[in-house]
């Protein structure tokens, strides 16, 4: 490959969000390019302004971070990651967001798939890219999350991961809680609580923690105070928090679904119905140990790493720019 290749990441995604898997995944796999010349762009003050907007720079390969074309690109890679407004979200947003995403694929010489869910979404619901150039390569879980030695865990205390809406199934997970020994749980991302969710947590009798804007550091210490993590979502495109999970060996409470069996790979706590029976036995199961390995679902998130996905972006970047020559 010839050295002076040029490629443009557009760092986008960091206007529309502070934290959230996309901003993860997006820190993690566009850092350390050492075989060609890389230029980054989006983090103006009018970028949000821009964010539908094309990018017309001259280069050899450009990759956003959300949903924009380089029309002056040779190569465009478009990542997609979920397909939740197109079956959770109605109205005008859902309407901009498919229309952004359809016009990415669309214009892209290569689409990555954060996960076999993803892939099998995109052709399910637009069957008219089959043909087009896709890889599944899965997230990953920072290195940092891997315990060594053992933790001090608080029986009782659970951990909650993420944004709280609708098919998140948070509000069912609490009327759920109920006499269960559950006494604590800490909630990490999502905003700030809502009247609703403040009022449903404090009709559960629970005791609560809220982290609207959580460090790496504190969700670390999280993790490794936590008995179990609860994620109980109907759809992901992948669900970091999962493999966080696993690295950390804390036990992870799931609703069995496609998607979370196919990246949990089996290693979860799986309720079939979001009622107090089905959280009262998975809970059960946590505190008498009677769930999968830890160190087994521990040593396989050891081979899905950030270090190991951003590796195989790499190589896609190679292989397309090496076909040039």
């Amino acid at each position: 490959m010839e050295p002076n290749k040029k490629i443009i990441l557009d760092d986008i995604i960091y206007t529309l969000q502070k934290n959230g898997g996309i901003s993860v995944y997006w820190e993690n796999v566009s850092k350390d390019i050492d075989f060609a010349s890389v230029e980054r762009c989006g983090r103006s003050r009018l970028a949000s302004v821009g964010r539908y907007l094309n990018k017309n720079k001259s280069c050899d390969l450009f990759h956003s971070s959300y949903f924009r074309i380089n029309k002056a690109s040779k190569i465009n890679i478009t990542t997609v990651h979920d397909f939740i407004y197109e079956k959770f979200v109605s109205g005008l947003a859902r309407c901009i967001h498919k229309s952004q995403k359809y016009r990415a694929i669309q214009n892209s010489d290569k689409i990555i798939c954060v996960s076999r869910q993803t892939k099998r979404d995109l052709l399910t619901l637009y069957p008219e890219f089959i043909k087009k150039d896709i890889s599944v390569v899965e997230n990953g879980v920072s290195e940092e999350f891997f315990l060594d030695g053992n933790s001090s865990r608080i029986p009782g205390h659970g951990l909650y991961v993420g944004a709280r809406g609708g098919y998140k199934n948070f509000e069912s997970f609490l009327k759920s809680s109920s006499n269960t020994v559950l006494k604590h749980i800490s909630l990490v991302g999502g905003g700030s609580l809502t009247v609703r969710e403040r009022q449903n947590l404090e009709a559960t009798g629970l005791e609560y923690s809220v982290f609207p804007n959580c460090s790496q550091i504190k969700l670390l210490e999280l993790y490794r105070k936590c008995a179990f993590l609860i994620y109980p979502s109907s759809y992901e495109g992948f669900g970091i928090p999962i493999l966080e999970a696993h690295a950390s060996r804390i036990p992870v409470i799931l609703l069995n679904a496609t998607w979370a069996r196919e990246t949990s790979r089996g290693f979860g706590i799986f309720i079939d119905n979001l009622d107090t029976n089905s959280f009262k036995d998975a809970i059960r199961k946590v505190e008498i140990g009677d769930h999968y390995c830890l160190n087994s679902a521990s040593d396989l998130a050891r081979s899905r790493t950030w270090e190991h996905s951003r590796e195989q972006h790499h190589q896609i970047y190679r292989d397309l720019l090496g076909a040039m020559t």
